[in-house]
């Protein structure tokens, strides 16, 4: 009888050492939390400042991992892998051109074989899935990459099948001509929908939102962000610009496209500094080159400050400004068109600053670091302010050594030093001297 316990003992024993590892790492798998909330699935050209503005916008409401590629270089190699195993939610930033992507196909795969939560978010200028594009992604990709997705178990028939499943899921309207209150609209309403699987508690970001400024005629504007309202991706970067100037120079930033039309010429005459974005569409959209000449004509003290931000962007040559002038650029009449010639042609000649929306955060912050710079009132005078604040203990602790105190502020001292040892401040004195 003992000697059959014993043995049965044993046997149990050994079945538990062999079985332990494998429970181990199956509950680790169940049970562990992903590494990120979210994945953001974008085309890089159409949409990579949408994603940059897109993460910020969450950042400023809840308080979670977002996979977005430029900022996880590490990563890349393994971003199917990624989406599958490390990622509760995939949104896809839908741009004209995002699923005839390669890597979006297998990001959007990899999540909806793997029941990853899908949550389209269509971009003004998408066009839903069509038969005929189906149809046309067997002619859209090249061999090799075919066999790079079909190494990772992804087919051309399963991109198809899935989406075709897409084409039925609820998206989320995003237009990025919009004023970014609408933009953080759209936004809540992505994170309701990505973290609701599953009864994930999220915690809200506190004192990271912060309101951008809205332009009032009878308030100052320190700078002013104009673009060419026809490119997306630039609308995109003034507004990632506005955000991040404003904090850092702790200034009125304003966007020309998001102030309404009859009050934007108002506007226009009154900033200090007017910001030119410079991409692809200035060439070709009027609408720039007016809203400057109009600054320029009505405020002779506002300074041009320019950045590129765009890297498909090229200085025109010496013809375009008399092509301009001839009416074959832009329509309108002589005088206008000579107006545009003379205005562009000045702003093109001031060395312009870049900025990569599409870089890593560092980068970004680095490149607006130096672009502040340029904007030298507004930092001079936040610089002297500073530099007062700081010299005010220095000057108090300068003038109470140097100066006998009375006996009556002696023991108004002995007072304040009892009550600082309580934990009480002193009502004698004021909480900048305490």
């Amino acid at each position: 009888g003992q000697l059959q316990v014993i043995l049965i003992l044993c046997v149990s024993v050994m079945i538990a050492a062999v079985l332990y590892p494998a429970v181990l790492a199956a509950g680790k798998h169940f049970l562990r939390s992903k590494k990120y909330a979210m994945f953001l699935c974008h085309h890089k050209e159409g949409g990579g400042s949408l994603a940059r503005w897109f993460k910020m916008l969450v950042h400023e409401q809840v308080d979670v991992r977002v996979f977005l590629d430029s900022d996880c270089l590490e990563d890349l190699e393994n971003v199917f892998d990624i989406v599958k195993t490390e990622t509760k939610a995939l949104v896809i930033l839908m741009t004209c051109h995002t699923l005839s992507r390669m890597w979006c196909a297998g990001e959007i795969v990899s999540a909806w074989m793997n029941q990853i939560n899908v949550v389209p978010v269509a971009c003004e200028d998408y066009v839903p899935v069509s038969d005929a594009f189906l149809d046309s992604l067997r002619s859209i990709w090249a061999p090799g990459q075919l066999h790079t997705l079909g190494e990772s178990g992804i087919s051309l028939e399963k991109i198809i099948s899935v989406y075709r499943q897409l084409r039925k899921v609820r998206t989320i309207k995003f237009d990025r001509s919009t004023s970014p209150t609408l933009h953080r609209d759209a936004v809540d309403r992505t994170i309701r929908r990505a973290l609701a699987q599953g009864n994930t508690a999220v915690e809200r970001s506190s004192g990271r939102r912060r309101a951008l400024a809205v332009f009032r005629p009878d308030s100052p504007l320190d700078i002013m962000v104009v673009c060419a309202p026809k490119d997306a991706e630039a609308v995109v970067v003034s507004c990632i610009l506005q955000l991040l100037l404003q904090r850092r120079l702790e200034a009125t930033v304003a966007v020309a496209l998001h102030i309404e039309e009859r009050e934007r010429p108002v506007a226009l005459s009154v900033c200090q500094y007017l910001l030119a974005l410079l991409s692809p569409d200035v060439t070709h959209d009027p609408r720039f080159a007016d809203m400057i000449c109009l600054s320029l004509r009505q405020n002779k003290q506002c300074e041009v400050v320019t950045v590129v931000v765009s890297a498909q962007f090229s200085f025109p040559r010496a013809d375009f400004f008399a092509d301009v002038c001839k009416g074959h650029k832009f329509a309108g009449t002589g005088a206008a068109n000579r107006a545009r010639a003379e205005v562009l042609k000045e702003v093109f000649t001031i060395l312009a600053s870049q900025f990569h929306a599409q870089a890593s955060w560092g980068k970004i912050e680095w490149e607006v670091a130096e672009l502040a710079l340029r904007f030298r009132s507004i930092t001079s005078g936040r610089t002297q302010l500073v530099e007062k604040r700081s010299r005010r203990p220095l000057l108090r602790r300068l003038t109470t050594e140097s100066v006998p105190a009375s006996p009556a502020r002696r023991r108004s001292r002995s007072r304040s030093s009892e009550a600082a040892r309580s934990g009480n401040r002193s009502p004698s004195l004021p909480p900048s001297e305490v």
